[in-house]
């Protein structure tokens, strides 16, 4: 397996130590189970679907599955839930030309606005915004846009990430798109904002609302609790746009603590944020 893994490895940065190991080999998977579930999306009705193998872990096994053997999703889980999501704006780079895909598996006609941001993530600011009226047919997959990258305004790709949002009557569809390889894409440091909205008990469950923000552009967003605590959140490893807010709801299974602990860290946020909470009895 870590053979495997290695020569993908080197295109995302060298592991410092253990930990950097896990959240890089992490980031290899996801973004491959992304690639392909989103390619064969696109293709829908020539391609029947996708399906990956090695869903979650029996234990004490440690390998690929994107549910680890105490129901802990990895990174791939939330990569892999968004990219399945009933609709999908989905982009693709062919040489200088960048198309956009809407997938629709609703049995429905969906429109929304569709809003592209040319981000400069070293220096924080939109170098150019687009937004477009879409209308999506039932149960299909459209392209919608094309784009050059001249006509993006693209000069320097290790500073650019293409930010595209489809805001639709149901739901929101975000997605990201790199220009370079992750290793050489210059984000710069930011810090984040965390918010504890509320805090209430279900059954065995501890279920914590929280908002999270970023004063810069925010890669790989997560949320978690520090404590040995089985914690799954509605969606993770997310990117934020400068002074975008996300509310994030976290399920803690059987906290066996009164008080937990609930951070928030990101790719280019070397400060995890903190706030302790008191569950109520």
């Amino acid at each position: 397996m870590p053979e495997r893994v290695v020569p993908y490895l080197r295109d995302y940065g060298e592991p410092r130590d253990l930990l950097s190991y896990v959240f890089l080999t992490q980031l290899v998977q996801a973004e491959a189970l992304k690639t392909a579930i989103e390619h064969c999306r696109r293709r829908k009705f020539a391609c029947g679907g996708a399906l990956y193998w090695s869903f979650n872990a029996p234990w004490p096994n440690i390998c690929w599955e994107t549910v680890d053997y105490y129901g802990r999703p990895k990174m791939g889980y939330y990569f892999a839930k968004k990219a399945f999501a009933p609709v999908l704006v989905s982009p693709l780079r062919r040489g200088d030309l960048v198309e956009v895909w809407i997938v629709n598996d609703e049995l429905r006609q969906i429109s929304g606005a569709l809003t592209l941001l040319v981000m400069d993530v070293e220096g924080n600011r939109v170098l150019k915004e687009i937004k477009e009226e879409i209308k999506v047919e039932a149960n299909s997959s459209k392209l919608v846009s094309r784009y050059r990258l001249k006509e993006l305004g693209v000069e320097e790709p290790e500073r650019v990430i293409l930010y595209f949002k489809f805001e639709y009557e149901g739901g929101i569809s975000r997605n990201e798109l790199r220009l370079a390889r992750h290793r050489d894409v210059r984000f710069s440091t930011t810090s984040l904002e965390l918010e504890v909205k509320g805090v209430r008990r279900e059954g065995e469950e501890a279920i914590i609302e929280v908002e999270v923000a970023s004063k810069g552009y925010s890669r790989l967003t997560y949320i978690d609790v520090v404590e040995d605590c089985v914690a799954v959140a509605d969606d993770n490893f997310f990117d934020l746009i400068p002074g975008e807010k996300r509310r994030i709801t976290l399920r803690v299974k059987r906290p066996y603590r009164r008080r937990l602990t609930v951070i928030a860290a990101a790719y280019n946020a070397p400060t995890p944020i903190k706030r302790i909470i008191e569950l109520p009895a």
